[in-house]
């Protein structure tokens, strides 16, 4: 295999109970609730609960050919591994370079200023002090690249403690707003109605949101370090649906009741309406208890998308498809660190440069606008490499396998482009265009890398990616 590092990550170590919160930080419902929902209720008014159910059935399709892979090929590379097993490995190549791109804009975004952004929502005032913000990001660089750094374990110990205190929070939350809501609970908002009925527009909203959900296939790029991984990445993709969605779900809910279905265009205007409804109806202390966890939300996703992507160019870059630095394993503590490194350098030149352009909040709303794209091409392809091993492998063994491997993948591949179709027609206004010109802009860089690596290494595309599950051990 060209360029391979014989030295390896922590191999097979790493337990479901642990492992499932990489997902859930990814998808980081804390932040979803916090910091996002107020962009779902602009789109969505008084069917936000419609709308969440409906990003959540297209997340779940998605996740589908995750689910699919994860019981016959586990590589570090992620998407890198499932799109270069299934089809070959330039399409492997494109996966996870367009999974790199997310990661690398995404730990911008989320990783580094998420935190200040929800912070001079929650304490206007702050926002009046000089380079706070600076002094925010730093921070959470710190600890975001110092904590994935040191240990795989570490981390998602970390995650996993304050991921059951957010998901409790949320369930505890929505649960006790809704029972409060009273007569004001109503099926209405799961109709389109507050949308004039208006089909068009509720797809719309739905596809502008599902990217909420989409975080949680980053676990597969742990593929290599779970125990037993032909069995424990397919159960934390299912359990972080518990976890980590339905409180998003319930709590779309619970605020759309309780603010009332008629007013939330007001809702979507407010700072941290979240915070407000918690702080009005379930006192101060729980407001910011949910405060605090949403702020950790802010960092835990940080650490889970530096895992995801450190890993996604480490095991790209140990057969030969990245620089061969990239392919270092720390001695001690077991993690790509030369990747994780790099990446926390990237990722603050990104982030400071975004702040210098368009300020702390746009700055923000741009980067992640830009990362939709990328982290859809990458299921895009990796969903239509399904069908293709599928049939070459002969996994379609009756009529419920040819649903789950050919039916619901080429429906998720149809919905992801018709997504990113929505995301760029009509072109979005400056400086949001920023993230289809980037999104080109990335692409015309691949393949020229594509072309340069075939034309100097060829033997680099020849093959299969690594693959730590033995035939013995593939579950159908």
């Amino acid at each position: 295999m060209v360029g391979y590092d014989s030295k390896k990550l922590a191999e097979g170590t790493i337990p479901l109970r642990l492992i499932v919160f990489q997902s859930f930080a990814n998808m980081a419902p804390g932040a979803v609730v916090g910091v996002f929902m107020t962009g779902l209720a602009g789109l969505a008014l008084g069917s936000m609960p419609l709308v969440a159910i409906g990003a959540f059935g297209i997340f779940f399709l998605t996740l589908n050919a995750n689910y699919q892979y994860s019981k016959r090929i586990a590589n570090a590379g992620g998407y890198y591994g499932y799109a270069g097993t299934a089809i070959n490995k330039y399409a492997g190549f494109y996966a996870g370079m367009f999974y790199a791109m997310n990661g690398i804009v995404g730990g911008a975004a989320f990783g580094f200023l998420q935190f200040a952004v929800f912070a001079y929502f929650l304490f206007p005032t702050l926002s009046a002090i000089p380079y706070l913000w600076l002094l925010f990001m730093t921070a959470d660089a710190v600890f975001i690249t110092f904590i994935t750094y040191r240990g795989i374990r570490l981390n998602l110990l970390y995650m996993t403690i304050t991921g059951i205190a957010e998901s409790a929070v949320l369930y505890v939350g929505a649960l006790v707003l809704i029972a409060m809501a009273g007569h004001h609970n109503s099926l209405s908002v799961f109709t389109p109605v507050y949308l004039g009925n208006n089909y068009s527009l509720l797809f719309f909203a739905i596809i502008a949101n599902f990217t909420s959900f989409i975080g949680a296939g980053s676990v597969i790029t742990l593929a290599e370090e779970a125990k037993k991984p032909a069995i424990t990445i397919k159960k934390a993709l299912i359990y972080v649906i518990f976890i980590g969605a339905l409180p998003i779900i319930l709590s779309s809910y619970a605020f759309t009741v309780t603010y009332g279905p008629l007013n939330m265009a007001t809702f979507a205007g407010l700072a941290d309406p979240g915070f407000l409804i918690y702080l009005g109806h379930l006192g101060p202390i729980f407001a910011y208890l949910f405060a605090i966890l949403v702020l950790n939300s802010c960092l835990s996703v940080g650490v889970a998308i530096f895992n995801a992507t450190s890993r996604t160019l480490w095991g790209m870059a140990r057969e030969g498809l990245l620089p061969k630095s990239l392919s270092y394993v720390h001695p001690r503590f077991k993690t790509p660190s030369r990747a994780i490194i790099t990446l926390a350098v990237v990722d603050y030149i990104i982030a400071l440069a975004s702040v210098k352009a368009f300020g702390v909040f746009d700055g923000f709303f741009v980067l992640a606008v830009i990362v939709a794209i990328p982290v859809m091409m990458a299921h895009l392809i990796s969903n239509a490499g399904l069908p293709v091993l599928s049939l070459r492998e002969r996994i379609l063994k009756n009529g419920w396998r040819v649903f789950t491997n050919m039916v619901v993948p080429i429906a998720a591949v149809i919905i992801i482009a018709f997504a990113i179709g929505v995301s760029v027609h009509p072109l979005p206004v400056w400086p949001y265009l920023l993230a289809p010109i980037i999104t080109v802009a990335w692409f015309i860089i691949v393949t020229i890398m594509a072309v340069v690596y075939r034309a100097r290494l060829p033997d680099v595309f020849k093959g299969k990616p690594a693959n730590v599950i033995e035939k013995a051990d593939v579950e159908d």
